[in-house]
């Protein structure tokens, strides 16, 4: 099982004063690369995704984006699905952002 590095939650907790904030989620930036790559907004992805059967709302879209929100599992597939990418690439540069 994965857990952070000890660096990376250490850094977090001086930057912010407490974690949650700096690691609600790993894919913010790459999310906002690849919608704008495909030309969606927010609300595209939200109503993309509701049509999959998943709630979420484009204001919940932002908070995941601005990293303010964690990503649910079944949010991710969904995410990657409607993006039309593989879970892996939404994850892409991972250990970078960990191991800081």
């Amino acid at each position: 099982m994965w857990s952070p590095s000890i660096s990376f939650i250490s850094k977090c907790f001086l930057q912010f004063g407490h974690i949650p904030s700096c690691f609600s989620n790993v894919i913010s930036d790459n999310l906002v690369e690849l919608r704008k790559a495909k030309h969606l907004s927010q609300a595209d992805v939200a109503n993309d995704l509701n049509l999959l059967g998943i709630n979420i709302h484009k204001n919940d879209i932002s908070k995941i984006e601005a990293n303010t929100r964690v990503v649910k599992d079944y949010e991710l597939y969904g995410l990657a699905k409607v993006l039309g990418i593989t879970i892996p690439e939404l994850l892409a540069g991972i250990e970078d952002k960990l191991e800081k």
